[in-house]
């Protein structure tokens, strides 16, 4: 499993945020998502790292930007 860290932009509300978790977990291999708005952030647990850019385009499909993000192997 990998945790992937990312900062997030352009989320104006807790909808954003929501929306990204909804989007998110319906990936395949997408384990676990949760993003806050207030801390401008997610954190997903994946099966692989491969779908770290699944996740990121995900993102910014739905109009948001990254910022930065961060992977950790588990």
């Amino acid at each position: 499993m990998e945790e992937l860290r990312i900062k997030i932009g352009k989320m104006t509300c807790v909808n954003c945020s929501n929306a990204i978790e909804r989007a998110c977990k319906k990936i395949d291999g997408v384990k676990d998502a949760s993003v806050s708005y207030v801390n401008s952030s997610g954190v997903f647990l994946l099966e692989d790292q491969e779908k770290r850019k699944d996740i990121i385009a995900k993102i910014k499909n739905l109009g948001f930007e990254i910022l930065e993000d961060e992977q950790s192997l588990n």
